[in-house]
């Protein structure tokens, strides 16, 4: 069974999914080095967020090269490898942001110091809507890959049901 590509409707739905994971990417991205570049204490931080992020950029290119190949030059992803792959991508944008944001979300270098006493406060407020916001959407990335893993798995079954009836 060849597996869907562009001009299917089933291809557009996925290759939608991988875009807007992409740009969520993105942002993902431009907020964690927003607030690395403001050095009180995030930076050593978002290593996890540039690492889910960078690798489900990766992902999201590549499906997408391979789901918008029309003329089948590029190779896909087997489904079975695809399901594993979806579900590395899932627990990297979950587990990697979420470990170090519950460890310490709130480090800064007034560490010992009440944050309104803080001479950084004002920064530190400013960054916290940026910080949330990558949190927020490696959690959405995570959502869409789910979603993505489920159609990868039903790939699949698919294959395999269809290569029963054939053989």
């Amino acid at each position: 069974m060849a597996r869907s590509r562009l001009p299917s409707p089933y291809a557009i739905w996925r290759i939608a999914l991988h875009s807007i994971s992409l740009v969520l990417c993105i942002i993902i991205i431009g907020s964690s080095s927003y607030a690395a570049s403001f050095g009180h204490g995030y930076g050593a931080r978002l290593v996890t967020r540039f690492i889910a992020a960078f690798w489900a950029l990766a992902v999201d290119v590549a499906e997408i090269a391979a789901l918008a190949d029309a003329k089948r030059r590029v190779r896909r992803c087997p489904a079975l490898y695809l399901c594993f792959l979806e579900l590395l991508t899932i627990a990297i944008c979950i587990v990697l942001p979420l470990l170090l944001y519950g460890v310490g979300a709130s480090d800064h270098d007034c560490m010992n110091i009440p944050l309104g006493e803080c001479e950084y406060e004002q920064d530190i407020r400013k960054l916290d809507r940026g910080l949330i916001a990558g949190l927020y959407s490696a959690i959405i990335t995570a959502l869409l890959h789910l979603i993505l893993f489920i159609t990868a798995c039903v790939d699949y079954v698919a294959i395999r049901k269809e290569n029963k009836t054939i053989g």
